[in-house]
């Protein structure tokens, strides 16, 4: 369950503050880049001057290319100082990077995550161990901050969501995440751009049939298909059966 005095401290802080620079982990997956773009689209949405940070000078992995990501620094901006830390996905501060410096500059950090381990580095931090990824107790957030989830909010959330849980496959998926998926599928306009899943064997995927999975489908995947071959996933149809079938929570 969300924490919910955790959630409206996060929501206050975030209302509060116009600068913001927004980081994730090292090497970052899936649900960490989708994170981090929509958590920096939705604080936009709001009027707020936001950046995105990734620490380290390694290339972002190429099945990610697609995403909304040509504007993140590699080096802290000038005005460090004056900014709000918005670290998502990271259990740890030192897993944004090797260098202190980003929570250590900022004026004041806020920790958003769903790993149990995680050491509560923030000033505020929302952190849901029960949820199957960071996107999902973003959409929490986004929620209480009245958000919109446009296309370009629902895309990264679907991009994190599908990524933690094994595209729906992982223990993880519960009733809350699948109505997650419903809704975002249905909040973009078009699921013909990649979106990218990583599958149990940690074999890197590129989706965009508009197809159901099938078990056989599952099956191939699974015997290590190359980067960017392409197979079925969860249809428009059927996340919108999910949907109509179960309690919406938003």
């Amino acid at each position: 369950m969300t924490q919910t005095t955790d959630l409206q401290a996060v929501a206050e802080t975030l209302r509060a503050h116009d600068r913001f620079l927004v980081v994730t982990h090292e090497n970052p997956d899936g649900d960490a880049l989708g994170s981090l773009v929509a958590t920096t689209v939705a604080l936009r949405q709001l009027g707020k001057d936001v950046e995105m940070f990734l620490s380290g000078s390694s290339a972002i992995p190429q099945e990610y290319s697609f995403m909304q990501l040509d504007g993140v620094l590699r080096e802290l901006p000038a005005d460090v100082a004056e900014r709000v830390l918005v670290a998502v996905d990271c259990a740890k501060a030192d897993r944004i990077g090797p260098d202190p410096a980003p929570v250590e500059q900022t004026k004041l950090v806020i920790d958003i995550d769903h790993h149990h381990d995680n050491t509560r580095f923030g000033a505020v931090n929302l952190i849901v161990s029960d949820a199957s990824s960071t996107g999902e107790v973003l959409r929490d957030v986004f929620a209480e901050l009245g958000v919109e989830i446009t296309p370009e909010i629902a895309e990264p959330l679907y991009i994190a969501l599908v990524t933690d849980t094994g595209r729906f496959q992982y223990t993880n998926t519960t009733p809350k995440s699948l109505r997650l998926a419903a809704e975002l599928v249905e909040a973009v306009e078009s699921l013909d751009a990649a979106e990218v899943v990583l599958l149990p064997n940690n074999k890197n995927v590129v989706l965009t049939a508009e197809q159901a999975v099938k078990p056989a489908d599952v099956k191939a995947a699974e015997r290590a298909p190359p980067s960017g071959t392409q197979i079925p996933r969860f249809s428009r149809s059927i996340l919108r059966r999910i949907k109509n079938a179960c309690r919406p929570e938003y």
